[in-house]
C-alpha cells in the first residue's frame, strides 16, 4: 500500500527535509506541497490524498482554522499536525497525529506511516436543519458502520446520533454536520452545529418524553463533552468502546 501524501509547511527547507525522508523511507507518493492555506485547499481538493502533513502556523492563517479548512476541503483524508501551538490539547483530539515540537523529519515520516496505513477511519456528512434530518443521520451512521463492519455499537451508535442531532435541530435550530471517527478501541461521534451554549442533561419530568436524551448519551458512552469551534457554534461527541472498560 502506497500512502499518498500532501505536505503543508511555508518553511521550504522543512518540506524539503521531510521530501527527503519520504524517499528514503519509502512505500509513499508525494502528490502536492503547499506554503499557505489557500494553495493547500487548492491541492487538497485536487489530490484528496490519504495523510495531510500539516503545519498550523502558516503565513495567511494561523491555528484551528487551518484544520478545519483542510477537514472541508478533503473530509476523508487523516491529518497528522506538526509545530508547536498553545492548542495542542485541541490538536491531539481532532487530528489524527500531533508531532511534538522540535520533530526530526525521520520522525514526522514515521508518524506518516503509522496514520497512513493504521490510523483511525473518519467519515462526515452534512445535514439540513429539519426535523427529516435526523432520521437520515441516523441511517448515514448505520450505513458507514456497515461498511466498516463495526456491528459491536452500531444500535448504541444510532441511539446517540439520533439523541445528538436531535439536539440541534430542537435547541440550536441549525443545521448540523455528523462525523464518525474509529480507531482499534472505540467510535468517536460528533455533532457540529451553530447553537450556542452547553447542553447539560435534565432529569425528564413526570410523563415526558423529552429531557432523556443526554441522560441516554452519556449511559451509553465511555466518555462524552463539548467542544467549541473557531466560529460561532460546538461539538457535542461521545466515544463507544468497543472493547469492554
Amino acid at each position: 500500500m502506497v500512502v499518498r501524501v500532501l505536505l503543508v509547511d511555508d518553511a521550504a527547507d522543512a518540506r524539503a527535509e521531510v521530501v527527503r525522508a519520504l524517499g528514503v523511507h519509502g512505500g509513499f507518493a508525494l502528490v502536492g506541497q503547499a506554503a499557505d492555506v489557500a494553495e493547500a485547499v487548492a491541492c487538497a481538493r485536487q489530490a484528496r490524498p490519504d495523510v495531510v502533513l500539516l503545519d498550523v502556523g502558516l503565513p495567511d492563517l494561523v491555528g484551528r482554522e487551518v484544520l478545519t479548512r483542510i477537514r472541508e476541503a478533503t473530509p476523508h483524508s487523516r491529518v497528522v499536525v506538526f509545530s508547536g501551538h498553545e492548542d495542542d490539547d485541541w490538536f491531539g483530539q481532532h487530528a489524527e497525529g500531533l508531532a511534538p515540537p522540535g520533530t526530526t523529519a525521520e520522525y514526522l515520516v514515521t508518524l506518516l506511516d503509522k496514520v497512513g496505513r493504521h490510523g483511525r477511519q473518519t467519515v462526515r456528512e452534512h445535514f439540513d436543519g429539519d426535523p427529516a434530518s435526523v432520521p437520515r443521520a441516523r441511517r448515514f451512521v448505520t450505513r458507514e458502520l456497515g461498511q466498516w463492519q463495526i456491528d459491536a455499537v452500531r444500535d448504541e451508535a444510532a441511539l446517540v446520533v439520533t439523541e445528538l442531532a436531535a439536539n440541534a435541530v430542537d435547541h440550536a435550530h441549525s443545521d448540523f454536520e455528523v462525523r464518525l471517527a474509529l480507531t482499534d478501541r472505540a467510535l468517536r461521534v460528533e455533532v457540529l452545529d451553530n447553537g450556542h451554549g452547553t447542553p447539560d442533561p435534565r432529569p425528564p419530568t413526570a410523563g415526558s418524553e423529552r429531557g432523556r436524551g443526554l441522560l441516554l448519551v452519556s449511559a451509553m458512552s465511555s466518555a462524552w463533552g463539548v467542544d467549541d469551534v473557531v466560529d460561532d457554534g460546538k461539538v457535542v461527541w461521545a466515544e463507544l468502546a468497543l472493547e469492554p472498560a
